[in-house]
């Protein structure tokens, strides 16, 4: 997040809103991962029970993929 936060600070600095943009996106992207990281864990609680250490690592880049993969999706998508 903090490299995300840097490089987007940087292209702005440069007036390259567009690279500011993706580059900020992906930092809240990974910054609002939390929400995420709770229906990706709230499957495993139900069934199995309470996390341990290695499940509730384990569990915590689902939210970060997903919400990057959102938010590449976003950047990348052909503009109409």
């Amino acid at each position: 997040m903090a490299a995300s936060l840097v490089l987007g600070f940087a292209a702005v600095r440069r007036r390259d809103f567009r690279r500011h943009r993706a580059w900020t996106m992906r930092a809240y992207a990974i910054g609002v991962a939390a929400g995420t990281q709770a229906f990706t864990q709230l499957p495993w609680m139900l069934l199995v029970g309470p996390l341990d250490e290695t499940p509730r690592a384990l569990l915590v880049a689902p939210g970060w993929v997903i919400n990057l993969a959102v938010a590449e999706w976003i950047i990348r998508r052909p503009r109409s």
